[in-house]
């Protein structure tokens, strides 16, 4: 769920591609935290576990760029709809 919502706020921040950066501990309420301040954009899909993935965009010339994920190829044919419909509500 958490590379499905990874992927849904990169492909709303015009990236596509993107790698785990880590996770941390926590608990939150759902939804995503983006930093755009942080080098390449790092998006957080929280969910309600004590483990939070932490997901870096990649923009086109970043390092690894070539070897990250694919927003769209992890979301599937149907990405456009599945962003659409926005990032899954957890709770």
């Amino acid at each position: 769920m958490a590379f499905q919502a990874g992927a849904i706020e990169v492909i709303k921040r015009g990236g596509d591609r993107f790698i785990v950066a880590g996770n941390q501990s926590g608990q939150s309420d759902g939804g995503a935290i983006y930093n755009p301040y942080v080098g390449g954009g790092i998006v957080t899909p929280m969910s309600r576990t004590n483990e939070d993935v932490i997901i870096q965009m990649l923009s086109p010339g970043d390092p690894g760029y070539d070897n990250g994920l694919s927003a769209r190829q992890v979301l599937g044919a149907d990405w456009e709809a599945i962003v659409a419909e926005g990032t899954p509500n957890t709770c």
